[in-house]
């Protein structure tokens, strides 16, 4: 594959000088910075097929003492994000 570059670059550069292996090096594609995912919300929301967001409640872990069963068995499970914050989240989750 170098050899039928190498060769066409030497076609190229008699018809016109400016085609040389530096003007042709030049078009090589420049890829874009890379977004950098919130690894605190990588670590607390999860993106459903469906395109909701999963997160656990607040306040479950802690103080559990003075909690009734029944607030800390409602605690345990999981929700949705809400609509005013879903922009927020995804935005610190650029690859979902």
């Amino acid at each position: 594959m170098k050899g039928c570059i190498s060769i066409l670059l030497k076609k190229l550069s008699r018809f016109c000088p400016k085609w040389g292996k530096a003007h042709f090096l030049s078009f090589r594609k420049v890829n874009m910075p890379k977004l950098k995912t919130k690894k605190a919300a990588a670590k607390r929301f999860r993106v459903k097929p469906s395109g909701k967001i999963k997160r656990d409640k607040a306040n479950h872990e802690h103080l559990a003492t003075k909690k009734s069963k029944d607030r800390k068995n409602r605690l345990k499970k999981a929700t949705f994000v809400s609509d005013g914050d879903r922009d927020n989240v995804l935005s610190c989750l650029p690859y979902r």
